[in-house]
């Protein structure tokens, strides 16, 4: 994923637009107590998501 992302530059900022907003989105949601179980699955998904993106295999990392 991090290699196609890095190779189409349009789909990464689009990526990286979208990531930033959900991320705030589900930070807030999570401060003010609005919907916390659906924010909190949001914030397991976007750690899920930066986990594919930077080529975590377990326990090695794809940099290592």
């Amino acid at each position: 994923m991090l290699e196609y992302l890095l190779l189409h530059r349009d789909f990464l900022y689009m990526f990286m637009l979208a990531f930033s907003i959900i991320e705030a989105l589900v930070g807030l949601a999570l401060l003010f107590g609005l919907g916390t179980r659906l924010a909190g699955l949001g914030a397991a998904l976007l750690s899920w998501g930066i986990l594919m993106g930077a080529g975590w295999l377990g326990t090695t990392c794809l940099d290592e």
